[in-house]
């Protein structure tokens, strides 16, 4: 029971920043107005929110409840604590807890977050309400891939049960493990699902560069492979050069992002005062409300405010590009931009 615990106690702590953060004074966009909105949609949208982060941990502590190795004892033990036995009592007694965190945990957060992106599908970029409550799930992707946080959630349960289950079995362990970053290699270097191409190379090159690692682990592992302590020498100089590698493509990422965003922070107040100085509808932004209640931004250029509003976390070249249709009057598509 004592185990079972730091997930629940986890999701209850994040839950419950995420009401904090996400109480109904929260103001949606730009909206003027508040959206009134349920305990259930707040719960929904801290699982939007803290869900991805935290799947990967919580869904390798549950995991862990049911991973058990046999020691010559003749008893089985959880591998991740030999102090602990399986299926004693108290094991079962633990058993329902751990059964419903596998359903809310493991299986539930992606299929949640699954189920609300179908749900909104033809609204995830028209709807800015929908966009400043969800958009942290699909805005770095592009529209066609609004799902691609999803496959992102089955890669970390795809290594999670490689990490947890194959502890003992290393070839099939490194097989499971390089087949996953394998498949996203291909799969990133052919869709390129990001917005921002920075971001796609990113994605490829941590891929390529855990692949090698892979490799570099499994060859550490077998001895076979490395019978001269020359050759073991040349390998670890290898991996740490290839760790350096990675370490700084994360480093240089991280600084390129922090100036992209500072670029378009000030693109953003730029088109903003130059709308604002000739009077025209990019500062036009009234409050409107819905039959069911929800309030919701709405302007006279209709389709133009629409596209600003879902285009908050683009990058400068992007909300340039926005600024200058709507200042213009004209309207787009975020799906060309």
């Amino acid at each position: 029971a004592e185990y079972m615990g730091w997930p629940i106690a986890t999701l209850a702590v994040s839950l419950l920043v995420g009401l904090v953060i996400l109480t109904p004074a929260t103001r949606i966009g730009r909206c003027s107005r508040l959206e009134r909105v349920t305990l259930v949609a707040l719960l929904v949208d801290a699982v939007t929110v803290f869900g991805p982060v935290l799947y990967l941990p919580l869904s390798r502590t549950v995991l862990n409840f049911f991973d058990c190795t046999r020691l010559p004892d003749g008893h089985y033990y959880m591998d991740v604590d030999l102090g602990v036995r399986c299926f004693t009592q108290a094991w079962k007694n633990t058993l329902p807890v751990a059964l419903v965190a596998l359903l809310v945990y493991v299986v539930g957060i992606p299929c949640g977050l699954a189920a609300l992106l179908l749900f909104n599908r033809d609204r995830l970029h028209s709807d800015p309400v929908i966009f400043a409550r969800h958009g942290a799930l699909y805005k770095s992707f592009r529209p066609a891939y609004a799902w691609g946080e999803i496959v992102l959630l089955v890669k970390r349960l795809w290594i999670t049960v490689a990490v947890v289950f194959f502890t003992k079995l290393l070839a099939l362990q490194f097989l499971a493990l390089f087949a996953c970053f394998f498949v996203f290699v291909v799969l990133h270097a052919k869709l390129e699902p990001y917005i921002e191409p920075m971001h796609n190379a990113l994605e490829l090159h941590l891929n390529i560069g855990i692949t090698v690692l892979l490799f570099f682990g499994v060859s550490f592992a077998q001895n076979g492979l490395l019978q001269s302590s020359g050759s073991r020498k040349a390998f670890e100089i290898l991996a740490n050069v290839c760790i350096a590698g990675l370490m700084a493509r994360l480093v240089v990422a991280f600084v390129v992002d922090v100036r992209h965003w500072l670029a378009y922070r000030k693109a953003k107040r730029d088109a903003e005062d130059a709308a604002k100085s000739s009077g025209s509808a990019y500062s036009g932004y009234d409050a409107g409300v819905h039959d069911d209640g929800r309030t919701i931004c709405s302007s006279d250029s209709g389709d133009a405010i629409a596209l600003l509003g879902a285009a908050d976390d683009f990058g400068p070249a992007t909300i340039a590009s926005i600024s200058s249709h709507s200042a213009s009057g004209s309207s787009g598509s975020i799906g060309s931009a």
